[in-house]
């Protein structure tokens, strides 16, 4: 197996980078990277679905909150100030739900690969 570059951890943060390079070993890493950049939700894309009123929970596997967004919006008038908060919040919420992501994986090829040593 070729070792793994950098350019496919370019888009990762440097935590990120870190588990990716010393928790994991070759073939976990072959397992664990493609389908980390499948996966990933974009800070544009959640961005652009907040500017259309909230779509951009159900992005984030949240649907309850955007249930409950919309539905303040159309009975308290509170989901304004809502959305408009959440504008400073939306940058987080993508990376907290791509490090998930992560850990998911991570532990996903542990449990594949019968790996249970920890580095």
């Amino acid at each position: 197996m070729a070792n793994i570059k950098e350019t496919d951890m370019s888009d990762m943060s440097k935590q990120q980078v870190w588990i990716v390079k010393h928790k994991l070993n070759e073939s976990q890493r072959y397992y664990v990277l493609p389908r980390y950049r499948s996966r990933k939700k974009s800070k544009v894309v959640a961005y652009l679905l907040w500017f259309f009123f909230g779509p951009y929970y159900f992005y984030l596997g949240k649907s309850t909150r955007n249930i409950l967004l919309w539905l303040s919006f159309l009975c308290f008038g509170l989901g304004v100030l809502w959305w408009i908060v959440d504008v400073a919040r939306i940058s987080t919420m993508v990376d907290e739900y791509n490090d998930q992501l992560l850990m998911d994986l991570v532990r996903e090829s542990r449990v594949i690969m019968n790996d249970t040593y920890e580095k």
